[in-house]
């Protein structure tokens, strides 16, 4: 049994208060007599009134006392921990279907377990309770609006899916909380194992907690993986693996690495509880397929046991630099890890008519924008796409966006840069370096091409110590992965927004994408890019139209949802929410 406002409780200090009012109540004065044979009566009343005993044969207090009891408790609001739902309430049902629930710590998995007490609170409904149900993963939704239909809930629920995704509960609670205002009076039941981490919601909501799942796990998940190409030789690879223990015993633990689902190479390691390894591959030689690492034995968790990297093969990317002679800039692109062809050319040999992967115009703008890929390098007038506004002298970096994979690795701590050309950035461009006078380096798609702009000079003498710095080969490395999409989107996070180039062919043109779980779902076309939300399972993404044949990896690397111990309470704007059992 539970109390709803506990803090009533306090008024039982009222129950020895009001005993101790009956005991002082009667008080006598002494005489001195001859004799008490006459006064036995009298005598056997001042044994009574001696403390407790004055008390007895007193039928109002007890009375008294239970009618005080009853009013405390009435206050309180008590609950049984195991209530059946009000024959006559409306329900509210949060559903969490996010990747914990598929942990198999108890008899069968937590998700099939919250849908077999769901189906039991529905079955127990009185036909004129309107029930509402809402899905709890990382966009959570209405999947049924307000209905009295109980066999329309039971379906509904019975089609329901986990995802690998994580979990949104405060967003979830919010949702139900605006359904509240429209629904007279409903009882709010968040279905969930609470094992993302977020137990604390500032959200004030009277709800009741189902929790399934144990506290005590045995999970060791994979929560970081990356694949990086050998920068000597652009036929081996690295990879890169690390590994945690959430349980709360030492457990030993395979790594096995798979190519085309052939397994390659193997380590064996021990990890104690909590502790988090790294594991590197190195040497790997395939320049194309996909990588497969997972961990072995099986455990209560299985979502987190298997990572995916697509390996795209190296095309050779056809460059062209145009305008003025730059040893550096030749340098940095006969470096590069990427297969490439590169052709100079002068000013005046350039045709606007001539087809390359990636132009570099140094200094020079031809009379055309062309119809490739560019990138522009200290232009003097406007550009194409982006009116000069100014000039500015000696800018200073603030920062730049590390983020990016353009600038991956890059480091611009000792930059210097003499002057710049300020520019009115397209909508469509994104900044990498932010100065105190604007942004002096950006970058974005136009017209299907991808285009970088510089706007300051690459010359030692009059212009910048960039190409001196050793990020400007990492940099132009980076330029011309990005232009050849050898890193364009191997791998995402489960619930992540796809965005990858597609842009050889049409916008019109029917281009499909195949689930791991085989299901096929037709994808949006924006401006050559291919647009794809539905990544809510771990595994290999297949897409597929006409001249186009890509696969992407999605993967959870999510330490909290891996960390599938329950909890058994949960804090609701201050206060424990009142748990409910299955």
């Amino acid at each position: 049994m539970g109390f709803s406002s506990q803090n009533f409780l306090y008024l039982l200090f009222l129950i020895p208060l009001l005993i101790l009012l009956y005991i002082l109540r009667l008080r006598r004065r002494n005489y001195i007599i001859s004799s008490v044979i006459l006064w036995e009566q009298d005598i056997e009343d001042i044994k009574a009134n001696t403390l407790f005993q004055r008390l007895r044969k007193n039928i109002l207090l007890p009375l008294q006392l239970i009618i005080l009891v009853l009013l405390i408790f009435a206050l309180s609001r008590p609950f049984l921990q195991n209530p059946k739902i009000s024959i006559d309430e409306d329900v509210i049902l949060i559903l969490d279907t996010s990747a914990s629930m598929k942990s198999t710590d108890s008899n069968g998995s937590r998700f099939e377990m919250m849908k077999s007490s769901a189906i039991k609170i529905i079955e127990e409904l009185n036909n004129r309770a309107s029930i509402t149900l809402i899905q709890a993963d990382i966009s959570p939704k209405i999947i049924l609006g307000t209905t009295s239909d109980k066999s329309k809930a039971l379906k509904t629920i019975n089609q329901l899916q986990p995802s690998d995704t994580s979990n949104n509960l405060p967003q979830a609670i919010k949702l139900a909380s605006s359904i509240l205002n429209e629904v007279d009076q409903a009882k709010v039941i968040l279905m969930s194992d609470g094992a993302d981490g977020a137990n604390n919601f500032d959200i004030d909501l009277p709800i009741e907690f189902m929790s399934f799942g144990k506290k005590d796990v045995n999970n060791i998940g994979i929560v970081s993986f990356d694949v990086i190409r050998d920068e000597s030789s652009n036929s081996s690879i690295q990879v890169f693996v690390s590994i945690m223990n959430f349980g709360n015993e030492k457990q030993p633990c395979r790594i096995i690495l798979y190519h085309n689902n052939i397994p390659i190479d193997a380590q064996n390691i021990v990890i104690i509880p909590k502790e988090q390894r790294s594991v590197i591959f190195e040497n790997i030689n395939y320049q194309d397929g996909i990588i497969m690492v997972s961990i072995e034995p099986k455990d209560d968790f299985i979502v987190d046991n298997n990572v995916y990297y697509v390996i795209n093969k190296l095309n050779t990317l056809k460059v062209m630099l145009v305008g003025k002679d730059n040893f550096f800039i030749e340098s940095a692109i006969k470096i590069s890890s990427v297969d490439m062809e590169l052709t100079k050319k002068k000013s005046a040999d350039y045709r606007s008519d001539e087809c390359y992967d990636l132009i570099i115009f140094n200094g020079f703008m031809p009379d055309n924008m062309p119809d490739c890929n560019a990138m522009f390098i200290d232009i003097e007038g406007d550009l194409p796409f982006a009116k000069l506004l100014s000039r500015k002298n000696n800018p200073i970096i603030i920062d730049w966006d590390k983020a990016n994979p353009l600038m991956r690795f890059v480091d611009l701590s000792g930059i210097k840069i003499s002057n710049i050309g300020v520019y009115d950035m397209p909508a469509w461009a994104k900044p990498l370096i932010d100065a105190d006078v604007s942004s002096i380096l950006f970058y974005g798609e136009f017209n299907r091409h991808r285009i970088i702009t510089i706007p300051f000079s690459l010359d030692t003498d009059t212009g910048s110590n960039f190409v001196m710095l050793p990020a400007f080969p990492i940099f132009m490395s980076n330029v011309l992965s990005w232009i050849s999409d050898v890193d364009d989107l191997q791998q995402v996070k489960t619930g992540d927004i796809v965005n990858i180039s597609v842009s050889k062919i049409d916008d019109n043109q029917d281009v499909t994408v195949k689930k791991p779980d085989g299901i096929t779902i037709k994808a949006n076309l924006q401006n050559g890019r291919l647009i794809f939300t539905d990544t809510n399972l771990v595994g290999i993404y297949q897409i597929s139209g006409t001249n186009i044949q890509r696969w992407f990896a999605v993967n959870l690397l999510n330490k909290s949802e891996s960390n599938i111990s329950s909890h058994e309470n949960l804090i609701i704007y201050g206060h424990e929410a009142k748990k409910i059992n299955p």
